[in-house]
């Protein structure tokens, strides 16, 4: 979860991908990009902002907001949180009265599970059994939004494209657990030779009155 402080209506459900520059990622990439450019086609707009990159590898950020302007949404009903969202009501409470959730504003989460057929169903889940390193699969809408620019002096009317999250769904949480069991395993304890008693004093005093014996006998 992203927040933004100020506002409740900036909270939202964000999620950054990368492929490690896998092809099929890059192509998805591509993909994207083309379609951005095609509905800014002939408009004045403003490109989309291009993911950073962590590790030399390309990302996207996709994201949608858990609420929507009473002002925009007008003809939208309010619909209740997924207890999977929200089980305590939390975000409920931060909405107030300007506020509504709307169907356009829910992000699904499922669980992908083999069976023991080799079949496979989804499950709901919840966000917090997505970890990084997962390998998930992500449903997104790209949409063309029109706005304001208001740097300039003179406002003028510009369009924007924006990601819009819709479900995620965890496929192969291998990486990650593994991760974790490696970091929780506790480090290899280094045997020390520890000293108790007088073992070296004692073995010092036994060499010394040898010697005193045998200075002894040669007088």
């Amino acid at each position: 979860m992203y927040i933004r402080a100020t506002s409740p209506k900036h909270l939202q459900q964000r999620i950054v991908l990368t492929g490690l520059s896998t092809p099929t990622f890059q192509k998805a990439l591509h993909g994207v990009t083309y379609i951005d450019g095609l509905l800014r086609l002939n408009i004045r707009d403003k490109p989309r902002e291009q993911g950073r990159t962590v590790g030399g590898h390309s990302t996207i950020t996709i994201a949608n907001r858990y609420f929507t302007s009473k002002k925009i949404a007008t003809e939208e009903e309010h619909i209740d949180f997924h207890p999977n969202i929200d089980p305590k009501g939390i975000l409920d409470a931060f909405r107030g009265n300007a506020l509504v959730h709307t169907m356009e504003n829910e992000v699904y989460y499922y669980r992908k599970q083999i069976l023991q057929s080799g079949d496979y169903h989804f499950t709901h889940t919840h966000p917090g059994t997505i970890k990084n390193g997962d390998i998930v699969e992500i449903q997104f809408t790209l949409t063309l939004i029109e706005g304001t620019n208001t740097r300039n002096r003179d406002p003028i009317s510009t369009c924007f494209t924006r990601l819009v999250l819709r479900s995620v769904t965890l496929l192969d949480d291998t990486f990650s657990e593994n991760a974790r069991n490696s970091a929780a395993k506790p480090p290899r304890p280094q045997t020390l030779k520890r000293k108790v008693g007088h073992e070296e004093e004692d073995s010092r005093e036994t060499e010394h009155r040898l010697k005193r014996m045998t200075i002894d006998s040669e007088e």
